[in-house]
């Protein structure tokens, strides 16, 4: 969203339409049902998005949730504008963007939202808006509202503003944004060529910063510079530490409840010696995550906020009916079982491991495993875990703080260990006779992109016969009519074809 003088530049170089898997009203109702709140149902729900560019975020979990309303604000008028002709053009009731300045945003005509975003606004714009964004958050939300406020973090932060400076100064007096763009690249890979990875600190950092410039291109947009543009060399690009932000939330009545990236909230991979020392020097849990943040050195923050006047209970695992009303997923696998040993370990995509002891637990987290990406009630899944136990299962009450413990030790350790959802995901695993992928994804392949964003708002690169089918699933044509289409243009068999179905199944691609 353009705030700055220089805001001029959104309508030259719109933002990149992206989508943000952290944001989706599912992930933050589930973190606030966690942590003691009643949020409101996510298939019924008002979801305000401040700063929204084209409303892609949005506008990608509308045709998921059908039953709920999502606003869009953002004060550029081209990016509206192309927001706006999308929603049209997919069809889309239930989005609404229009042109709108924080500075002047009216709750009587907007009314309150339930969830409300504000992503990639707090760090990039002046301080009275910074006032202004927290002012409308605490004005918006209903008693039980969740506000979704990211913005760049101290101490790792530092480092990345050394290089936004020297891209400040290589494109100096440069001509057009895309010039602009490609110089201040162009710096960076000398800089990194300059220093290897092995060399020293700096270089390590490089070469992480790498991988996320590489992975911009890999979107595969003809709008990556202007990630560049209006992150690292946006006019106003302000870090902050958490303490800081807390404080200033607490000043507008909102108190911090999570942070969306919930593992680190807990610092679960640290030694039990470290998280006891940080313990002893936190006196408040916003103290508590300042000292993980230093720990972790923390660049980027996700932070979910509430009403000051709010109850919340941060202990979770020794209790279920935090539970009862959640979904749970696993895509961790399952190490082969060791003889004559009960415990089994379980391992997550990105190099998670979790030790499982218990017979009931550990039934819990291969059932989770064998069904992803589908969600599993939780009570359905004790139940699920004590019929696979057999004779040995405890009773009734015991299972369900067992399975609650590991739901709990796994979630707050890793995503890809295990997941607790507020519902059982729009999407179907078994798509009927005219499949459905949405319309969304369909543009986004018809936009050029192979990376498309599924209905757990999750981005996903398809290869190119993947793309092809899951573009002519439309909901019109029948399953044989799509067969013929991919065996006269890409010489697939039925077979094959019914087999890549089923991947695009896994991977949240068709509507119920």
């Amino acid at each position: 969203m353009a705030f700055e003088p220089a805001g001029e530049s959104y309508e030259d170089e719109p933002y990149a339409p992206l989508t943000y898997q952290q944001t989706h009203p599912d992930v933050l109702a589930a973190i606030g049902a966690l942590l003691g709140m009643a949020p409101a149902p996510v298939e019924r729900c008002r979801v305000l998005d401040i700063g929204c560019a084209s409303g892609a975020n949005i506008i990608a979990m509308a045709e998921g949730l059908p039953g709920s309303a999502f606003t869009g604000i953002d004060l550029s008028v081209r990016q509206v504008e192309e927001g706006q002709a999308l929603v049209k053009a997919l069809g889309l009731a239930n989005v609404s963007l229009r042109v709108g300045d924080i500075l002047a945003v009216d709750p009587g005509e907007l009314g309150t939202f339930d969830y409300v975003i504000a992503h990639g606004v707090y760090s990039w714009t002046p301080a009275e808006v910074r006032d202004a964004l927290l002012a409308a958050c605490r004005r918006l939300l209903a008693p039980q509202g969740i506000a979704f406020v990211s913005y760049n973090a101290l101490p790792g932060w530092s480092s990345l503003r050394a290089l936004r400076e020297m891209m400040q100064y290589r494109t100096r007096g440069t001509g057009s944004q895309r010039e602009q763009a490609a110089a201040a690249e162009s710096l960076y890979r000398l800089v990194q060529r300059a220093n290897p990875a092995e060399s020293s600190s700096f270089g390590h950092f490089l070469a992480e910063y790498e991988a996320h410039v590489d992975g911009r291109h890999e979107v595969g947009l003809d709008r990556a510079a202007s990630l560049l543009l209006h992150d690292e060399l946006a006019a106003v690009n302000e870090p902050f530490y958490f303490h800081q932000f807390a404080e200033h939330a607490a000043a507008h009545g909102l108190q911090y409840l999570a942070d969306a990236d919930f593992p680190t909230v807990f610092g679960t991979r640290l030694s039990p010696a470290v998280r006891a020392e940080i313990a002893s020097l936190a006196r408040t849990p916003v103290e508590y995550q300042q000292y993980l943040d230093f720990v972790a050195n923390a660049s980027f923050k996700q932070t979910l906020l509430c009403h000051e006047d709010v109850p919340l209970n941060r202990r979770i695992g020794n209790a279920f009916e935090p539970f009862r009303k959640l979904f749970a997923a696993s895509r961790a696998r399952a190490s082969a079982p060791q003889k004559g040993k009960s415990a089994r370990q379980f391992l997550g995509a990105d190099g998670a491991k979790l030790t499982v002891a218990s017979p009931i637990a550990v039934a819990a987290m291969q059932t989770l495993a064998e069904r992803f990406p589908g969600r599993v009630p939780v009570p359905d899944l004790v139940a699920l875990a004590r019929e696979r136990t057999g004779a040995a299962a405890p009773p009734q009450e015991q299972a369900e703080l067992e399975v609650a413990a590991v739901l709990a030790q796994a979630f707050t350790y890793s995503s890809s260990l295990a997941q607790v959802h507020a519902t059982p995901g729009p999407f179907t695993m078994t798509p009927g006779e005219r499949p459905w992928t949405p319309a969304f994804v369909r543009w986004q392949l018809a936009s050029g992109s192979r990376t498309v964003t599924n209905l757990a708002l999750e981005r996903i690169t398809l290869g190119p016969a993947h793309a092809a089918l899951a573009a002519l699933f439309d909901g019109k044509r029948t399953r044989d009519e799509v067969f013929a289409r991919m065996a006269e243009a890409h010489r697939i068999g039925r077979a094959k074809a019914e087999r890549m179905t089923t991947t695009l199944a896994e991977m949240a691609l068709f509507l119920a």
